[in-house]
């Protein structure tokens, strides 16, 4: 899972060299009262529009 996590991360870095993006976010999601998320969601945004959005779903 860091593998993919660094992948995106990567994608979302070369978008920003490319002015393509100007905001990131990567947002958890939880099951019940776990600590430990369930998925993360990156999200890179062009003028707070996504223009780019992956799910990870962590097991």
């Amino acid at each position: 899972m860091v593998t993919i996590k660094e992948r995106y991360d990567d994608m979302v870095e070369d978008l920003l060299k490319k002015e393509r993006v100007n905001g990131y976010e990567c947002k958890p999601e939880y099951r019940g009262s776990s600590f430990i998320p369930c998925s993360l969601t990156i999200i890179a945004k062009k003028n707070e529009q996504a223009v780019f959005t992956e799910t990870i779903k962590i097991r």
